[in-house]
């Protein structure tokens, strides 16, 4: 089963009380005040574990696929390097 204890969150999670102005809403159709509670979200999020899941293996592909370029036709490892990017 999936364990979501060891899973990096991908936001930082903050909150903050609703500022003094936000705490009053007047009404546009009747002249009525009514009071609001709440409380403000702020998600920041992480870049670490997208680039990691991301940029990194896709990075590693274009750096292996640049290398076969440079190899002569002529020898076996431009096989090998091919299939090695098949398999990664």
């Amino acid at each position: 089963m999936y364990d979501q204890a060891n899973r990096v969150p991908r936001y930082a999670i903050g909150y903050d009380p609703l500022p003094d102005e936000k705490t009053t809403y007047v009404s546009k159709v009747s002249d009525s005040n009514f009071s609001v509670v709440g409380f403000e979200i702020h998600l920041h999020r992480r870049m670490q574990p997208f680039a990691m899941n991301v940029f990194v293996p896709s990075g590693t592909l274009m750096v292996i696929s640049f290398i076969g370029f440079l190899i002569p036709v002529e020898q076996e490892r431009v096989l090998k390097l091919s299939a090695l990017h098949l398999l990664y």
